[in-house]
């Protein structure tokens, strides 16, 4: 998801994570509950915080940056610079999410593809090679269904939320939703697509991305 951004950000370092299951890991057991995946997921950035830095997730990605953010909290370690979310409505927002990970494979399918369009078509016709994917697909919706946000103190670094115009996960009302989380300063924004807006329009979303990260100074700065 990430390959192509290190071209376009210059002197930022691009450290994507990339969790068993997927791509270069496809062969790993993929994981299905956050409190298994936190600490070996925080415990794997930590060695990479020695200089300024800025979490984003997409989607899941955003549950994920912002549980990480509070553990290295917990562990007394640095907060990032900033905290982008991008396509999803904040931990604690009260909207329970279609329960998808019980469905057939074909139903599963469906459902994804109604809800965020995010299978391509060549991948739904092909039923040996989707096979090899929806693992860690359906992991990551059990992650997701069964996740219990757990209130704390709000974060004290900046947050800004993103999603597409035609997302309906990602309405103005939902990023707002990220507000209370933060002591720091809130921004939201849209920009036009769907569910991955960001891959629509590369060349847009990467000029907002990088003004973002550069608001908080861009000189020596690692992005997750």
């Amino acid at each position: 998801m990430y390959h192509a951004w290190g071209a376009g950000l210059d002197d930022i370092e691009i450290c994507a994570v990339q969790l068993p299951g997927r791509e270069g890991r496809l062969l790993e057991k993929p994981f299905d509950s956050l409190s298994r995946l936190l600490d070996p997921l925080t415990t794997a950035l930590s060695s990479f915080l020695d200089q300024p830095f800025v979490i984003f997730g997409h989607s899941l990605g955003a549950i994920l940056g912002f549980e990480v953010i509070r553990e290295l909290r917990r562990r007394g370690a640095p907060p990032p610079s900033k905290l982008i979310v991008s396509g999803r409505r904040a931990p604690g927002a009260l909207v329970i999410p279609p329960q998808l990970r019980h469905l057939s494979d074909e139903r599963f399918v469906e459902a994804l593809c109604r809800e965020y369009g995010g299978i391509p078509k060549a991948l739904r016709e092909d039923p040996e090679l989707l096979k090899v994917f929806l693992p860690a697909l359906r992991a990551d919706f059990t992650l997701l269904e069964t996740y219990v946000y757990q209130k704390e103190n709000p974060l004290d670094c900046p947050i800004s939320a993103v999603g597409g115009t035609d997302d309906r996960h990602s309405t103005l009302e939902s990023l707002e939703s990220w507000r209370s989380l933060t002591t720091g300063v809130f921004t939201t924004q849209q920009l036009p697509g769907g569910h991955f807006y960001l891959h629509a329009d590369r060349p847009s979303f990467m000029k907002w991305l990088i003004l973002e990260i550069s608001s908080r100074g861009s000189a020596g700065k690692r992005g997750f």
